[in-house]
């Protein structure tokens, strides 16, 4: 479906964002709060859904809602800045020692 379409590109897209903006930190520890307020987003919504559903008895503009809710959040994520630490991080490090490891020095 098309809302299973824009969830699966807004996941993917979250996930880069949230390892780079998060660099110091441990992977597991960003994508463990991403997963958790994932899965409170999907209560919400499916609870707005459900009170559309009702109220309206058309499953079509439940469905748009949700659509436009999360096309919404992929243009959020799309026009904020983020600041690529890890991967600054890594060029610094490429720079520094000019592709050589410390072992092998």
């Amino acid at each position: 479906t098309i809302i299973g379409l824009f969830a699966g590109i807004l996941w993917s897209g979250s996930v880069e964002a949230v390892i780079e903006t998060t660099y110091p930190q441990p992977e597991g520890i960003s994508i463990g709060i991403l997963n958790g307020s994932g899965q409170c987003m999907g209560i919400a919504l499916t609870c707005l859904y459900q009170t559309l559903f009702n109220l309206t008895k058309c499953d079509k503009l439940a469905n748009n809602a949700m659509s436009g809710f999360l096309l919404l959040a992929l243009m959020v994520l799309m026009y904020s800045r983020i600041e690529l630490r890890r991967t600054s991080a890594n060029l610094l490090k490429d720079k520094d020692n000019a592709g050589f490891s410390k072992e092998t020095i």
